[in-house]
């Protein structure tokens, strides 16, 4: 194999590969295997046909097409290490020259394979003065942790930490919502209303059959529970125990789904939440020796929280710092990859978007880019690494902060094949927070805020809560094949023709032989910094 490499420019490289088409024969039998399993032809048993007439069967241009998606992938990464170079996003490859040959079998002397991959290389750049770098932080720039976590328990929208209320304030407000959660239940002889708990029988008919029914369902008008019926809440509010309603909705749940159905609903009967009385019985009732053990514990947490919103804003204003400190040119490839990611996960491509939605689509992807630069360059600032037992821990500390069994969460995790991006993710928190350690965090009034309780380095301890960082997707190189190279063929080897054959199980790329895809999942990163391998199944007792 035989490689070169030029810059583009400052952004961009050109990776030329070129490989004899001798040095390819072991994939170029697995080709012939592979298309053996699925081409039959009479007096031949399965996978024994000989691959001259394979070769006639399939046509020549569809086997070379074949050969190029099981070469390319690893040729390239090949170059990629022999020439030492860093890539920042999946290139794009077009194959120049193909051996132009009437017949391919153990054929050591035709012409070599080259393609060309253009590459995204990152910017020159220095990042600016971190180390002393003083962050003033103001009351209003405040978010709650919880909140921003979406963590199981948090307190609901009207009792959420208000970061420019004083710490008795909160205080008074997280003790009446201990009272309400800690409240009893009473009847009430009125209309219901929102928060009301009520008992209902409720059936749903569909063209006159019955299809779900349920008696003495306890309910809550406004509580968020899912209904089996839309409208629920609308339709029962203003009811006395007793009072019937009928009306029709569409099923939320159940086989028909979707479906209009005619709904009943009877309320039995309607009850209030007395809260409890804040005081000593209360306490303990909620874990606490008594009311004044309460008040200490719930006052310390609530202190600690704002020491927690103080480390979010920090971040969040360290990151726009550097941001808007640094200005660099983006490399296209990588921009077209982005913006290729990010339609795919609108399940759009790229040519569909048109006008200002086109606009907010490139304005996205060079966000994106320009953050994942630069948390890049601080991994290789500060010598980030991540080790398997470091990601072990954060999946599990995050399955258990979202409840979820930390074996089923990895499994989730392989399926939607963001190992990596958990490893990535992992990377730039231990960078960013690595960076903040060097900094120095002030309120509003100029007093030094500790938050070295929250720079704990992910796989010590819990991350900061909150963080809004780039996310990455792997994807396929755009792949072009010269057609100016490729031998002209007869139509009828392109396609097998005989009825009794049966298409080949990738001859869905023999159709567009332009386009070949390398099949490993993002190979851009030769180098990672996260070197770790994975298998698809965790080995007994551990996740790695």
């Amino acid at each position: 194999m035989k490689t070169t490499v030029k810059d583009n420019n400052k952004t961009e490289k050109l990776l030329t590969v070129s490989y004899a088409f001798a040095d390819v024969k072991k994939e170029l039998e697995k080709v012939f295997a592979d298309i053996k399993k699925d081409v039959k032809i009479p007096g031949f048993r399965g996978g024994k046909v000989p691959n001259k007439i394979v070769e006639q069967k399939v046509g020549v241009d569809y086997i070379i097409n074949q050969l190029i998606n099981e070469t390319v992938n690893r040729m390239y990464v090949e170059g990629l290490t022999e020439q030492n170079i860093k890539t920042l996003a999946m290139p794009k490859i077009d194959i120049t020259k193909v051996p132009e040959v009437n017949t391919i079998n153990a054929n050591d002397t035709a012409e070599d394979f080259v393609f060309e991959a253009t590459i995204a290389v990152t910017p020159d750049f220095e990042l600016p003065k971190i180390e002393g770098l003083e962050i003033k932080v103001n009351d209003k720039d405040l978010r709650d942790p919880m909140k921003d976590m979406g963590a199981a328990g948090a307190p609901d929208d009207s009792k959420n930490f208000d970061s420019n209320a004083s710490v008795d304030d909160v205080l008074k407000e997280r003790l009446e919502l201990i009272s309400e959660q800690f409240g009893t239940l009473k009847e009430a002889k009125r209309a219901s209303k929102d928060g009301d708990f009520l008992t209902i029988d409720l059936s749903a008919k569909v063209d006159g059959e019955e299809i779900e029914s349920a008696n003495g369902l306890s309910y809550q008008i406004g509580g968020g529970t899912v209904a089996l019926v839309g409208g629920l809440d609308e339709n029962i509010t203003g009811l006395k125990a007793g009072e019937t309603k009928e009306f029709n909705s569409n099923l939320e749940s159940g086989e028909k789904v979707g479906q209009e159905a005619n709904v009943t609903v009877k309320v039995i009967d309607v009850k209030e939440k007395s809260a409890a009385k804040i005081d000593d019985e209360l306490a303990k009732n909620a874990g606490f020796i008594d009311l004044t053990d309460m008040k200490s514990k719930v006052k310390e947490n609530i202190e600690k929280e704002k020491v927690a919103m103080f480390a979010v804003a920090a971040r969040d204003k360290f990151v726009k710092y550097l941001i808007e400190s640094l200005d660099f040119e983006l490399p296209t490839v990588a921009l077209d990859d982005i913006k290729n990611q990010i339609a795919e996960g609108a399940q759009k491509t790229v040519e569909d978007y048109k006008g200002e939605e086109l606009k907010q689509l490139e304005e996205q992807a060079k966000e994106s880019l320009f953050g994942q630069i630069i948390f890049d360059k601080l991994v290789d600032t500060f010598d980030v690494k991540v080790e398997p037992n470091e990601i072990q821990e954060h999946i599990n500390s995050t399955a258990r902060m979202y409840g979820i069994d930390p074996a089923q969460f990895f499994q989730m995790l392989i399926q939607q094949n963001q190992i990596q991006a958990v490893a990535t993710d992992l990377l730039n928190s231990k960078a960013v927070i690595s960076a903040m350690r060097k900094i120095v965090v002030k309120n509003e009034k100029g007093t030094v805020v500790d938050i070295s309780e929250h720079l704990v380095i992910p796989g010590e301890g819990e991350d900061l809560p909150g963080a809004e960082k780039p996310k990455r997707k792997t994807s396929k190189p755009e792949v072009k094949r010269a057609k100016k190279e490729t031998p002209a063929k007869d139509e009828s080897k392109a396609e097998p023709k005989e009825e009794k054959a049966e298409k080949p199980a990738k001859e869905e790329k023999a159709e567009k032989p332009a386009k070949a895809e390398p099949k490993a999942e993002k190979p851009a990163k030769a180098e990672p910094k996260a070197e770790i391998k994975l298998d698809d199944e965790p080995p007994a007792g551990a996740l790695f």
